[in-house]
């Protein structure tokens, strides 16, 4: 429930409101989950705020919340805009190392920054190679 009232006040643009809400969490003995996260780093990247939601993805992943591939998209997406190579690298990187597989919202970032990139081949060859999914 915690979840649909902050990405409520995020669509609303009150993500002042939603951020006191976000860290009260812990207060009412509930914890942020990833959906949570995930929706205030959607936020932050949709107010062009990329620093605070990458500094999020950081604080959720010292806390023991672990991002899922939407998590990582939204930064994706917005580093891949700001024609941000090195940290779309990084983030790759991330996902592969946490055997998070990329999904369409991945590749379509990744085309993008490379559609930009003067030096795309050289930027191709600084990505991962991600396992394929299980088929068990």
């Amino acid at each position: 429930m915690f979840n649909s009232l902050i990405d409520g006040l995020c669509k609303t643009k009150k993500l002042e409101t939603a951020w006191e809400l976000f860290y009260g969490l812990p207060n009412k003995g509930l914890e942020p989950t990833v959906v949570t996260y995930s929706i205030i780093i959607h936020r932050f990247y949709k107010e062009g705020q990329v620093e605070k939601a990458n500094d999020l993805l950081t604080e959720m992943e010292e806390k023991g919340c672990a991002p899922n591939v939407v998590t990582f998209n939204t930064l994706l997406h917005s580093f891949s805009q700001n024609n941000e190579i090195q940290n779309v690298v990084e983030l790759l990187h991330k996902m592969a190392e946490k055997k998070l597989s990329p999904d369409d919202s991945t590749i379509s970032a990744v085309a993008d920054l490379l559609s930009k990139a003067e030096a795309y081949l050289e930027t191709l060859k600084l990505l991962p190679t991600f396992l394929p999914k299980s088929t068990k």
